[in-house]
């Protein structure tokens, strides 16, 4: 499991200490983790399925996909919740900003957008 969390780590180009903190716990405790000193509670395990969209049984077994499959509205409403939680008013406006922008674009045009936007995306898996 302890790979998994590593892969998890990279997928999300994370530190070890923002992970830890995303899941509520100290950056020492989510050490001891990693390096096999101590094991992964069941309430661990489910808040890090929660907090990164993981699947629990790749987490657990590394059996099937990584990622739980989840709308694309509840993973916007998610990091618009977050940017609020922590009063990042400013990212969230400019989010907002974005997306109104989008919204009056003609079909071709969000289409380019779209293109570009999976584009990006490939390159961040590399």
């Amino acid at each position: 499991m302890i790979e998994r969390l590593k892969e998890i780590k990279d997928y999300y180009q994370i530190t070890q200490k923002e992970f830890a903190q995303k899941i509520g716990l100290k950056p020492s405790s989510f050490s001891d983790i990693v390096n096999g000193r101590t094991k992964l509670t069941d309430r661990n395990i489910d808040i890090i399925c929660e907090k990164f969209h993981i699947n629990k049984q790749w987490l657990e077994t590394g059996t099937g996909t990584m990622l739980k499959e989840i709308s694309s509205d509840t993973e916007i409403s998610d990091y618009i919740a977050e940017l609020l939680k922590n009063e990042d008013m400013q990212k969230a406006n400019q989010i907002k900003d974005i997306l109104s922008i989008y919204l009056k674009l003609d079909e071709g045009s969000k289409q380019v957008v779209e293109d570009l936007m999976h584009s990006l995306l490939e390159n961040k898996k590399k």
